[in-house]
């Protein structure tokens, strides 16, 4: 390949790291986010609640920080704590009854109804020990979600300073940020703003079509199969 696309400077990094590439064959053009995609999503009202979504399996409870977040319900039990996305037999069984009655686990939805959740959380919680870029998250500042992540890869690339930051596995210090983040009224609206000017579908496109131009103005064909 004549140039290599990475999702973010985080990644970009790890590509450079892992795979011994030279930095100048390496773009770097973040994900395109969309921005309120339910009708009537800005009219939503929202709910004292916290979310996280992506795959709810066992490589998942410690590197997307699922058990972390599992905890830190257990220590607020007044406030509802919703876990969206795939879930494994095996995981099935293991959290029955092992998760307080405030943690609400919904399975895979349709992307009509994730966008409901967006909608409705005050807080999204990102906790993942290692991540490329971070898209559920920019979904959810999309819609106006308040993050609380780990400064670790990639995310504090998508939040800079519209977020609350915790440390890696620390369910004590993510409840303690949760419950600033359910009081704020100030940083959904900056991490929507976040996304509208960093990740946007058109930013993404604009950059995409630069670097094809750069690559054909090289005189470098792009690699194709024989």
């Amino acid at each position: 390949a004549d140039r290599i696309i990475a999702v973010s400077e985080f990644n970009k990094r790890e590509i450079i790291t892992n795979c011994k590439i030279p930095s100048d064959r390496i773009s770097m053009i973040y994900h395109g986010i969309p921005l309120c995609s339910c009708g009537g999503a800005e009219n939503i009202k929202k709910e004292r609640s916290v979310l996280t979504v992506g795959n709810i399996i066992e490589n998942n409870l410690k590197r997307k920080g699922l058990a972390t977040f599992i905890k830190a319900a257990a220590m607020l039990p007044e406030i509802k704590f919703f876990m969206v996305g795939y879930l494994d037999k095996r995981m099935a069984r293991y959290l029955q009854g092992s998760v307080t009655d405030n943690v609400i686990i919904t399975g895979r939805v349709s992307n009509e109804v994730l966008c409901q959740f967006y909608s409705r959380a005050t807080v999204y919680v990102q906790v993942s020990y290692h991540e490329q870029f971070g898209r559920s998250l920019a979904e959810a500042m999309a819609h106006r979600c308040v993050p609380v992540v780990t400064s670790t890869s990639a995310l504090p690339e998508v939040v800079g300073q519209a977020g609350y930051y915790v440390p890696y596995d620390d369910a004590g210090e993510l409840s303690r940020a949760i419950i600033k983040a359910l009081d704020d009224t100030q940083t959904g609206a900056l991490a929507q703003e976040r996304v509208k000017e960093l990740f946007s579908f058109a930013a993404r496109k604009q950059a995409l079509c630069d670097l094809v131009e750069q690559v054909c103005r090289e005189g470098k064909p792009l690699a194709r199969k024989p």
